[in-house]
């Protein structure tokens, strides 16, 4: 009886998962099965028949087909959150622009006392823009985090709950709503063209659809589009897996998505088991020479990317 009711649950959460994943988020239900953390499961499946030396199934007779359907889980969650890279490793050209995306999950749930090590982690890899998910509220904390920071990254653009620095200047920013999130757009100056860069930052709330933020916001960027105003990055906290079926606009667009670009594994959320991919840097198609790294910090519960491309 036990073996058989421990052989029904990892199947059919399995099952539940995989198939929640390949047909995509149509449904909330769906949306919710496909955060089913199938690594884990797909672990605690193989040890389970392994326990039973493969004849854990009563459902199918062949042994081990329990494991097989642990491994189809194993590889499927490779493919759609490692990828492959495409070819854009190849010499770099100058200038080359560096940007840094992370939530530092700030709101009560850090001491202030974090800030100056947050701010040193992040001065380690010199980017030339910050993009900061969950920034300090108060006005004491922010201009603290941005003291840390150091004059090279005077300019910015805030509004609650994301903030922008930029080792150049921000002539124009402004605030743009979206279902279930809301955006910062700043236009900054490079040394050679200038950049409209959507910052983003999505609701938690799993109890609606991830599309409604996803395709506003695909929406404002082709209205963008043909008032000659493109955006050039999008980049935040979307709380919105990679593999949400409101992206599959954005390619048509003419937007890439640089950590599957670059092939590494774009898992964000928790930091310590990035098993989600929630935190994003969208790219124009003709931004080319893309290298990503991810990195994490034991304050943070997200792992920050740092995205380096030529201009």
């Amino acid at each position: 009886m036990i073996k058989k009711t421990g052989t029904l649950l990892f199947s059919t959460l399995l099952l539940s998962g995989l198939v929640a994943q390949i047909i995509g988020d149509y449904t909330v239900w769906l949306a919710w099965l496909g955060y089913l953390p199938l690594p884990l499961i797909a672990v605690a499946a193989l040890g389970w028949d392994l326990l039973w030396r493969g004849r854990s199934g009563f459902l199918v007779k062949p042994r081990f087909a329990l494991s097989g359907l642990a491994v189809l889980s194993l590889i499927w969650v490779f493919m759609t959150l490692q990828g492959f890279a495409t070819g854009q490793d190849g010499p770099h050209k100058t200038p080359q622009l560096t940007l840094l995306q992370w939530n530092i999950r700030w709101g009560g749930y850090h001491p202030k006392q974090a800030l100056p090590a947050i701010a040193q982690r992040i001065l380690q890899y010199q980017p030339d823009i910050v993009v900061i998910n969950e920034a300090p509220t108060s006005a004491v904390y922010q201009q603290q985090f941005q003291q840390a920071l150091g004059q090279t990254y005077a300019a910015h653009a805030e509004a609650e709950p994301v903030l922008l620095l930029s080792r150049w200047p921000i002539h124009t920013a402004q605030t743009v709503s979206f279902q279930n999130g809301m955006g910062l757009i700043a236009t900054v100056a490079t040394s050679t063209q200038t950049l409209r860069i959507l910052v983003v930052d999505g609701v938690r709330d799993l109890t609606q659809p991830r599309a409604l933020l996803l395709d506003s916001i695909a929406a404002f960027c082709e209205q963008a589009k043909q008032q000659s105003q493109p955006i050039d990055m999008i980049t935040g906290d979307f709380n919105a897996l990679g593999r949400s079926r409101g992206f599959d606009a954005w390619t048509p667009l003419g937007y890439q998505l640089a950590a599957r670009v670059a092939g590494v594994w774009r898992g964000s959320w928790r930091a310590g088991l990035p098993l989600y991919d929630i935190d994003h840097v969208w790219l124009q198609a003709r931004f080319q020479g893309i290298q990503v790294e991810f990195f994490s910090d034991a304050v943070p519960d997200h792992r920050g990317q740092v995205v380096k491309f030529n201009l």
